[in-house]
């Protein structure tokens, strides 16, 4: 079995480099790599653990083919980079500017329109605003916890304290 058979080569010129039967790219391992983490280590380190020879598979071909795994690196760092600033240089969406608008106006309480004021997602926003306002990040106010905290208190069974 030759090395390049632990990968799948997308695209041509070469897009991606992922470990086959996997969607997990090289540049992933090498970077743990980097970060000192042991092929172990970094087989269980992803939702899905793999195979630790896949990991080998991927230390040993990064470091026999180095120069040219480098190159690959910085062209895939290259286009992530050129493709932030395409995003940041995008105009907003319609979506966005329309849910900025709204939580604009429901700081300042309106004016809303019937539709908006039916509607569910409407609710929970004025809902979660209002508790933001309250003082808490989490989405519920002191006295909502409290209650909550008091309604377990109320359930616990003879016994514990």
């Amino acid at each position: 079995m030759q090395l390049e058979d632990f990968f799948d080569f997308i695209g041509d010129p070469v897009e991606a480099i992922r470990l086959k039967g996997t969607r997990i790219d090289l540049e992933h391992v090498v970077c743990l790599h980097h970060q000192h983490m042991t092929p172990e280590q970094i087989a269980v380190h992803f939702a899905r653990p793999m195979r630790l020879a896949l990991v080998y598979a991927a230390i040993t071909y990064y470091l026999e083919n180095r120069t040219l795994v480098e190159a690959y690196l910085a062209q895939r760092k290259a286009v992530g980079d050129a493709n932030l600033q395409a995003y940041l240089a995008s105009p907003e969406s319609p979506v966005a500017r329309r849910l900025r608008d709204l939580k604009a106006r429901l700081a300042n309480d309106g004016p809303f329109t019937e539709n908006e004021l039916a509607s569910d997602s409407f609710r929970r926003l004025r809902e979660s605003s209002a508790a933001h306002r309250a003082g808490s990040p989490f989405g519920t106010t002191v006295a909502d916890a409290t209650k909550g905290v008091q309604e377990i208190g109320s359930t616990r069974p003879p016994g514990l304290t």
